[in-house]
């Protein structure tokens, strides 16, 4: 049901907060759209390369010139045309290079739009030169300010334009000159070009902080040009010996990621790599690849796999955002921000760690997909508001949702109804908290304080588990406990009860807990499921994500 009403919305392009049950295919509900548009948007990419390819050099281009995703700062995002860019960064400036330079001969034209009040500058830089335009003697531009900039010289030129205005970029190889116009008035010849430049291929680019622009590159391009100058051609239709792809571009470069998942824990992450992955084998040519990303790894393996590229990361929220914050992970090509478990993440206080992350993100090119045990909490609300614009919700599970399959039966644990077990064997080991209170042994039977009827409580439980587990005749089931050290007492104390080893006993039984390994708890839980160990005691950490299909019964101790 889930992915019956998820997927169609995804594919969409919505936005989508998504509440559904362990094991009802949630997982998928996210991934397999993903994964598809994944796989269109790179498909779309190796078509391109291939159409310029098979050019031939007496030809004109026969693919569109588009800006250059493989030849770009880290905080410039462009959208799936690569035609609309933005750099969100407030101080840094951010730049990039289109496809395709230019040599030889000719006259060239290609338009920006100014899309935003943002800061910027246009023009055009050789492969050598620097992303942030005319700063170098290989870029020149033309900023919003109303000058222009080469070798790191600033000079006053034209005029400023801003919001709303469209700068074109005037390249005039047989004269070696350079100008600009705004809205379609020409503002002179802003550069003269020397004999060593006129022997450089040069590429349209642009830089800017905290803006937005759209590019038209000719009758390629989405929007087309509105002032293209007497005498001058759109830079998309010029001679192929005359032009230069970008060799990064030739070889598909490095990916960054198309969508990025967060998860709360590194089972949860492993559980949704292992899914992605079981998914995307049947993608092919080009094949989606899968990375995930959890502590322990470090950074060195982190860094091999994202620079040989990668389509989908899966990652626990303190890895992606040490990732991003040393540069490593590239956000900028990012489609898709998946938030699994969010309530789980914001109980772990991991609000303002997937903020950071979120911020990173180009937001004009981001879906964002939220899912949740439950849509009614304030905190996710809270959480919806601030990253989502209109969300569609999907809640299959309701404020007070429980399955009919499920019966709840709640046990009161009075210790003066019970008082007899406390003296039953074997005997229990207890967090020893109220031990520090004074409350020696022989005054718990007293039960005249509330220290004494709180560690009797935790004596009767285990006692009173035992008996629930019998008279149930329980073959399996999944047992919570508050603290790690309640389950490994748990643990050993059913041991004791079986009376044999912990593989040949009544009640053997193994831990889930943080303080365990990932590999460790995922082989506990292998024997879960395979009916090696009847009972699985998790903390608080495991919580999430284990799916066992036909689980007959579940106990929350605390």
């Amino acid at each position: 049901d889930i992915q019956d009403e998820t997927i169609p919305l995804v594919l969409n392009g919505s936005d989508v907060c998504g509440a559904a049950p362990t094991g009802s295919g949630k997982t998928g509900a996210f991934a397999l759209p993903v994964l598809q548009i994944a796989h269109e948007y790179r498909s779309k990419e190796l078509e391109d390369l291939s159409k310029v390819s098979t050019t031939s050099s007496n030809e004109t281009l026969s693919s569109p010139v588009t800006l250059n995703p493989a030849d770009r700062d880290l905080n410039f995002a462009v959208d799936e045309h690569n035609l609309i860019c933005q750099s969100r960064h407030a101080y840094a400036w951010n730049g990039i290079r289109a496809t395709v330079g230019l040599r030889g001969a000719g006259r060239y034209y290609f338009e920006v739009s100014i899309r935003d009040e943002g800061i910027c500058r246009v023009g055009w830089a050789a492969k050598q030169g620097n992303l942030n335009l005319g700063t170098d003697s290989y870029s020149w531009g033309f900023g919003g300010t109303g000058k222009k900039a080469n070798s790191g010289r600033f000079e006053d030129y034209g005029e400023s334009y801003t919001k709303g205005d469209i700068i074109g970029c005037l390249l005039d190889l047989d004269s070696n000159e350079m100008s600009f116009s705004k809205n379609g008035k020409n503002l002179g010849v802003a550069y003269k070009l020397s004999s060593h430049t006129q022997k450089t291929f040069l590429f349209p680019a642009l830089c800017m902080k905290n803006a937005e622009l759209e590019c038209s590159f000719g009758p390629g391009s989405k929007t087309p040009l509105k002032y293209l100058p007497q005498g001058f051609i759109p830079v998309d239709q010029a001679l192929v010996k005359h032009t230069n792809l970008a060799p990064e571009y030739k070889s598909s470069a490095r990916k960054t990621p198309i969508c990025l998942i967060l998860e709360p824990t590194k089972d949860l992450a492993a559980q949704t790599h292992q899914c992605i992955q079981q998914f995307s084998k049947y993608l092919d040519r080009p094949k989606i690849t899968a990375a995930l990303f959890v502590g322990g790894q470090g950074r060195n393996y982190a860094k091999s796999v994202l620079r040989n590229g990668v389509d989908v990361v899966t990652a626990t929220v303190g890895s992606a955002k040490s990732l991003v914050e040393s540069g490593d992970l590239d956000l900028s090509s990012c489609k898709f921000f998946v938030l699994d478990e969010a309530d789980e993440m914001l109980e772990k206080d991991f609000a303002r760690d997937v903020m950071m992350i979120y911020s990173k993100i180009p937001k004009a090119t981001m879906q964002i997909l939220l899912f949740s045990a439950t849509l009614h909490s304030p905190k996710i609300r809270q959480l919806a508001d601030s990253i989502m614009t209109h969300p569609l919700w999907v809640d299959l599970k309701g404020m007070n949702h429980v399955p009919d399959t499920v019966l709840h039966t709640k046990i009161l644990v009075d210790p003066t109804k019970y008082k007899h077990l406390l003296d039953k064997t074997p005997s229990v080991r207890t967090d020893g908290i109220h031990i520090r209170d004074r409350l020696y042994p022989q005054a718990i039977h007293k039960l005249d304080s509330r220290e004494a009827l709180s560690e009797a409580v935790k004596i009767i439980k285990f006692h009173l588990l035992v008996n629930i587990i019998n008279s149930n005749k329980m073959d399996q089931a999944i047992i919570f406990t508050r603290t790690t050290l309640e389950a490994d007492n748990l643990s050993s104390f059913l041991h004791s009860v079986g009376g044999g080893s912990k593989m040949v006993n009544e009640y053997s039984n193994a831990c889930v807990h943080g303080r365990l390994t990932t590999d460790q708890r995922q082989n506990n839980i292998t024997q879960f499921k395979n009916g090696s160990i009847k009972f699985l005691i998790c903390s608080n950490a495991a919580a999430r994500g284990i799916d066992i299909s036909g689980l007959p019964f579940v106990i929350n101790m605390t």
